[in-house]
């Protein structure tokens, strides 16, 4: 297995084998992506280190990895954000957002919605 993936499972209290959600809609992961790409900066020594660190990575659905894969740059920062928010409440995004947009109906999350819109289409083409 590889450090990053060991690291990610040891951060969260999973064991190999178990099944993980994503961190955005809650479906099923089938990849651990880093937030920070290891090509930018290297993956050895202590900035490879740092990247593989659990703070760098977030469990994704493969739909949601292709999306991402494809424009990481621009959803660093809101990956982040996600992988915070996961880290304090334990739940997917998805699920703390429509429990704001209860409390709030006019909160929005436009990077949000563009994504689910994404996902639809891919599924669906």
């Amino acid at each position: 297995m590889k450090k990053y993936k060991k690291n990610y499972l040891e951060a969260f209290n999973y064991s190999e084998g178990d099944q993980i959600l994503s961190e955005i809609t809650g479906t099923l992961a089938h990849d651990i992506h880093h937030i920070q790409a290891r090509g930018m900066g290297g993956s050895h020594g202590k900035a490879g280190e740092e990247k593989d660190h659990a703070d760098n990575l977030i469990a994704l659905s493969r739909i949601e990895h292709d999306i991402i894969e494809d424009d990481n740059v621009y959803y660093r920062d809101w990956l982040k954000m996600i992988h915070n928010l996961y880290k304090g409440y334990n739940m997917c995004y998805e699920d703390i957002y429509r429990t704001t947009k209860l409390a709030d109906p006019t909160h929005t999350d436009p990077i949000y919605e563009e994504f689910k819109e994404k996902i639809k289409r891919r599924m669906n083409g």
